[in-house]
């Protein structure tokens, strides 16, 4: 109803906000990598057109690195991850897929997620839980106009 409405439009919000500001700008005196901007614009395609679910990754993370992802959606710090990790919760088809479309070497890409996907995550789940899915891929969808 509308209260639900209110709070998905409040919470997509939230997250391109909080994206917002991750993403360096040099307007404000930030920078940041072409490599993560590209990588970023990526991720988030592949979120908006249903290509990568957002729940799927972070339940994918959250079997494999437990800890780590715990504090990406809580309050408090993110804890890092290595590349291997990220190389070992994409898999090699995943990984191999990103890299191609960046065109980059896959060991270049797992280590620029390993610092991307955390902050992903952290700033999609704004109230501490997943959004549905179709606020996600909205959401995304937005971002990925902004950054590119």
């Amino acid at each position: 109803m509308n209260n639900s409405n209110v709070t998905s439009d409040g919470t997509r919000e939230m997250i391109s906000h909080g994206i917002a500001q991750t993403v360096g700008s040099p307007s404000r005196g930030e920078v940041t990598s072409s490599t993560q901007s590209a990588l970023m614009g990526i991720v988030l395609a592949r979120i908006e057109s249903g290509q990568l679910s957002f729940s799927s990754l972070v339940n994918r993370f959250n079997e494999l690195a437990p800890e780590a992802t715990r504090t990406w959606i809580g309050p408090g710090i993110n804890a890092a991850i290595t590349a291997a990790e990220v190389e070992r919760i994409l898999g090699p088809r995943d990984l191999a897929s990103i890299s191609n479309e960046a065109g980059l070497p896959a060991s270049e890409v797992s280590v620029e997620l390993a610092q991307l996907l955390p902050t992903i995550i952290d700033k999609f789940t704004p109230e501490g839980s997943l959004p549905d899915a179709p606020l996600v891929r909205q959401a995304a969808g937005d971002l990925r106009t902004k950054i590119s």
